[in-house]
């Protein structure tokens, strides 16, 4: 019937690891330059979206309000 069943074994020699050229330096440094990019361009409308709704509405609409929120102390009375 079934006689041989001994599992067969292969030696594994370690490979060389593989040379990086410059070139490629320069393509990973090129995709991640671009990967940045678009992620700054798809987050920055998220982020200007959260920090307007912590600003008045009149700086907003006046173009205060670039990166950081201007938040006013009187905006939450009216929660309370």
């Amino acid at each position: 019937m079934v006689e041989n069943l001994q599992p067969t074994t292969k030696l594994v020699t370690p490979k060389k690891p593989k040379r990086e050229f410059n070139s490629d330096k320069v393509f990973y440094v090129i995709v991640y330059a671009l990967l940045i990019f678009t992620a700054i361009i798809i987050l920055y409308p998220l982020w200007y979206i959260f920090i307007s709704s912590f600003s008045s509405g009149a700086r907003v609409a006046a173009g205060e309000v670039v990166f950081w929120p201007l938040i006013s102390l009187s905006m939450g009375t009216r929660l309370f």
